[in-house]
């Protein structure tokens, strides 16, 4: 009698790793699912910028453009939400047509950039009416 709990026991126990087992791989094939429906594009540095213009009184206006960018774009093809972009610049690498306003701008009056040396823009989501 002794031998016959064992045996149960012992299935048991197979029978808990084996049921473990088949939920971990199901939950690792609904995971690998989700992760196909979404597609992520990296910011291509060479074709990218982000640019600004800030207007100036009896003046010609302060054009800029950061050269250290980084970025990402994260789309839900199958339930098209949840859709983000991500992009952050470096403030201390911008560069203007006036560089006698580089201090200025990089001040607390516009970047604070001692303060904040990176700039980020998160969008939370979005949606878009085609892929074109």
């Amino acid at each position: 009698m002794n031998i016959m709990k064992k045996l149960i026991f012992l299935l048991e126990n197979i029978l808990k790793k084996i049921n473990l087992t088949l939920l971990f791989l199901l939950i690792f094939t609904l995971y690998g699912l989700e992760i196909k429906s979404k597609e992520r594009w990296l910011l291509d540095k060479t074709l990218s910028t982000i640019t600004f213009e800030v207007p100036v009184l009896l003046s010609k206006n302060v054009k800029g453009e950061f050269k250290e960018i980084e970025g990402l774009v994260e789309i839900d093809l199958k339930k098209k939400q949840n859709n983000k972009a991500l992009f952050s610049v470096n403030t201390k690498s911008v560069d203007i047509n006036y560089t006698k306003y580089k201090d200025l701008l990089l001040s607390d009056i516009f970047f604070f950039s001692s303060e904040y040396p990176l700039a980020v823009i998160d969008t939370k989501k979005f949606s878009y009416i085609n892929e074109k």
